[in-house]
């Protein structure tokens, strides 16, 4: 009598098999930051226990824009309106590269 092998066959995901289009993978990733910048910002905020309308005056920056920054309907806000946003909650931005430590610059304003 003959056995059969049962062929074990691996079950592809959608995101197995979405991954694989360079265009749904590009739109994915640029999403994805968009999502990770939003709960970011959000976090900060919780963490500084600062509301909207006291970080926005703390920072120069409108109410509307940071509501619009923590909902994801703001796509491209400036560096120098994110750097406010920051500063105004004690935190600074990091340029790091993968695989190496990040930026550092001392630049001491005296």
């Amino acid at each position: 009598m003959k056995t059969l092998k049962s062929e074990t066959r691996k079950a592809t995901t959608t995101y197995d098999r979405l991954i694989k289009d360079l265009s749904f993978k590009k739109q994915l990733e640029e999403e994805y930051s968009k999502l990770l910048f939003s709960e970011m910002l959000i976090k900060l905020m919780e963490e500084e226990k600062i509301s909207v309308r006291k970080l926005a005056v703390k920072s120069g920056v409108s109410s509307s824009f940071i509501q619009d920054l923590r909902s994801g309907k703001q796509l491209n806000p400036s560096l120098n309106a994110v750097s406010k946003l920051f500063y105004a909650m004690n935190a600074e931005l990091v340029v790091k590269r993968p695989g190496k430590k990040p930026l550092e610059l001392n630049l001491a304003i005296k």
